[in-house]
This record gives C-alpha cells, structure tokens and sequence, in this order.
C-alpha cells in the first residue's frame, strides 16, 4: 500500500517538471511565436509546442496525491472538515493575497488604469473569484488581457474537491476504480461529444470545463486506487513492462501531437488529445512509482526538479507577472523573444518570480500549511507543533499546492 504519510521525492519531482513546462511555455515558446520566424525558433516553437499541458500533468499528479489521501482518510471521523481546512490554508491565503490587493489598486487607480490593463490585466467579476468559477467565466470570454485568467485551472482543482470526498466517502472500496473508470470515460466523452457537436465554439470550454478535463483528475484517482490495492500493485510489479508500453503508447501518441502541430484549440487535441496527454502523463506517474530506482524516477529526484516543485504553487500563480510588467516598463510592449535583450529582459523576469516563490514559500505559504495541519485526521488537534512538511509526501496545484496528510 502506498503511505500517505511517507514522502515520496519523485512526486515532488513530477510537480516541479509540471511548473517548468508551464514556464517553458510562458516565457519561451510563447515570446518567440511573438518574434521573428527564422529557422530556430520555429524549431524551438514547434517541439514545445505542448509545453502549456503542464497543468494536464498537474491535474493527473492532483487526482493522485489528494485521491491518496482521501482514500488513506476515508473512514475518518474529521474527514471532511480536516480534508478542507486543510485545503483552505493551503490554497485561501495567497490566492486571496494577489486577488483582494490587485481588487484594491484596480479601484484606487480607477481612471487610470491604462498601465494595469496592459501589464496584469483587467480583473473579472470580484464574484468570479471569490466563488472560483473562472473557468465558466473563460469558456465565454476573451481571455486577452485578464488577470490571472491562469487560475481557470485552479478553479478546476476546487471544483474537483468538491465532488471527490464525497465520492470516496460513499462509494465502497471494492467499487472505487470501476466508479472511477465510468467517470473519466464519461468526461473524455462528453468533451468529444460536445466539440464534435458545437464545434470550434466548444474549444474554450472543453479546454476549462470541469466536465471536459475530469478524465485527468480522475485518471491520477485511479492510479492511486490501483496503488493501494496489494493484488493491483504485485500484479503490476510482476509485469512492469506492462506500464513502460503504456509510457511508449501514449508517448507516441504525444510525439504524433507534437510533431502534427495539434495544439490547444484544435479537433484532435479538443477530443482525443487531452485524454491521450493525461494517459501519458499517467503512465510516467506510475513508473515512477513502481520503479522508484528506475531512471525516470531518479530523474526526478533530481534537487532542482524537487525545488521547482515545492515552490510551485506560488510560482504557478504570479510567474508571468514579472514578465509582461518588464516588458511594458522596458519595450513598451507584450513579451516577444526578438534579441539579447529580449533574453536578458525575460530572464530577469524569471529571476525574479523564482526568488518571490521562494520568499513566499518559506516566510508565508509554509508556515500556514503548518497551521493547517493542527487540524487531523484522527479525530484530535495536537497540543505539540505540527507534523514537518518534510514527513509528507508532495501534492500539486492545480493541484499546484502542497499537502500533506
């Protein structure tokens, strides 16, 4: 069985690999679709071309690690209370941070606002954030120039816990990966069914929706079902090859996107592709598990992967803030990968969003993740202080964020 109280590095690994395509995506492939296009950065561009699905690995590693736990929790008598304290302190405070100060300054700046429309954007509706429906708001909307429209997929994550506890909660243990298996098929197939049916006016909302990107949350639930199943989990350390074809399938699959340009938007990716990317991405979760001394896994116990993924969520949430706001100071303009300046600009801004997720980790976020976790499982608040973050294994954002069980 897996321990939900037992760390597990490559996991942190895993998130931090997340975060850096995210990054990739944001200040690579992105600025340079904006420059010229010589023969570099149309190559550069096209293999990263799916560097934005990040957050698919996101979703997949958010269903595992928060399915573990509420599996592990299950029959707790503080399930749910403890279950979303513990998700209030983790995710609330500087989620609430960036929206209520930027909420603020777009108010006292009222009539002169040209500089904040063009650098972090124009806010949605304050009940849009405060209720975490951003991903209904941008499946109608223009997503040019909003702020932190990148917080669709946390409002995904939300949406997510949800309906998952009670799910775990009520459904019997012998019938959780059947349950689980209806469900992420049930996604995959109204997202075809709708995109096929709208057509591209679908392709916002099949990219946002919780009902069209369920199959990857619910696809990290069921690897940890299989994993705390012990007939599941000899069989599959019996047969592991079972698992690298898997990783070989869908990764070819992955390579066929990449290579044919299907990116966000488009029929293949909007139908098959989000599935196929979660499959993948799964797959590569389940080596690492199985095979913790395997390559893949070793790869991802890596230092600098580990540190990217425990600073994670707060860089998720503001990295492409420095950016564009020293791009609008410097060049006047959107990011855009043109010269050595360019460089030097967008690696500033990266710099900087690397020591501010930092900062934040260990002077805010780090200590109220400590707070949260007075509140247990087990029916009782310790008097002692809390459990090290260190004695837990990794979580995500989007699930970005860290918890611990």
């Amino acid at each position: 069985m897996v321990d939900s109280a037992r760390r597990v590095p490559q996991l942190d690994g895993i998130r931090g690999t997340a975060i850096l395509l995210v990054i990739i995506w944001h200040f690579i492939v992105v600025p340079l679709k904006q420059g010229p296009h010589d023969s570099i950065s149309r190559i550069i561009a096209h293999v990263g071309v799916l560097t934005w699905s990040g957050v698919d690995l996101f979703f997949v590693l958010s269903g595992f690690l928060i399915g573990g736990i509420l599996l592990d929790a299950r029959e707790s008598p503080n399930y749910f209370r403890t279950f979303y304290v513990r998700r209030a302190f983790r995710i609330l405070p500087i989620y609430l941070l960036l929206v209520v100060s930027y909420l603020m300054v777009w108010g006292i700046a009222a009539g002169h606002q040209i500089f904040l429309r063009e650098t972090l954007g124009v806010p949605m509706p304050r009940w849009i954030y405060l209720t975490f429906t951003q991903n209904f708001w941008l499946a109608h909307h223009s997503w040019d120039s909003v702020y932190l429209g990148l917080t669709w997929s946390l409002a995904v994550e939300e949406q997510f816990y949800l309906l998952l506890p009670t799910v775990i909660r009520i459904v019997p243990r012998q019938s959780l990966l059947p349950v689980a298996v209806i469900l992420a098929l049930s996604s995959a197939l109204s997202r075809c069914f709708l995109y096929l049916h709208y057509g591209p006016t679908w392709g916002p909302a099949a990219y946002t929706l919780i009902s069209s990107r369920a199959d990857a949350l619910m696809l990290g639930v069921i690897c940890a079902v299989v994993l705390r199943d012990p007939n599941w989990k000899a069989a599959l350390t019996r047969n592991r090859w079972a698992i690298y074809v898997s990783l070989a399938v869908f990764g070819l699959g992955v390579a066929i996107f990449t290579y044919k340009r299907w990116s966000m938007g488009t029929v293949p990716m909007c139908t098959l592709g989000f599935t196929c990317l979660a499959l993948f991405y799964g797959s590569v979760l389940m080596v690492a598990m199985i095979s913790p001394q395997g390559l893949l896994s070793r790869t991802f116990q890596a230092s600098s992967l580990m540190w990217l993924g425990t600073i994670a969520y707060g860089l998720y949430l503001f990295h492409e803030m420095p950016l564009v706001v020293l791009f609008r100071i410097f060049l006047h303009r959107s990011p855009a990968l043109t010269n050595w300046l360019d460089g030097v600009i967008a690696l500033s801004a990266l710099l900087i969003a690397l020591a501010i997720a930092r900062l934040s980790w260990k002077y805010f976020e780090s200590r109220l993740v400590r707070l949260g976790h007075r509140f247990t499982y087990g029916g009782r608040t310790p008097t002692c202080s809390p459990a090290p973050l260190s004695a837990a294994p990794a979580s995500t954002a989007f699930d970005i964020s860290r918890e611990s069980s």
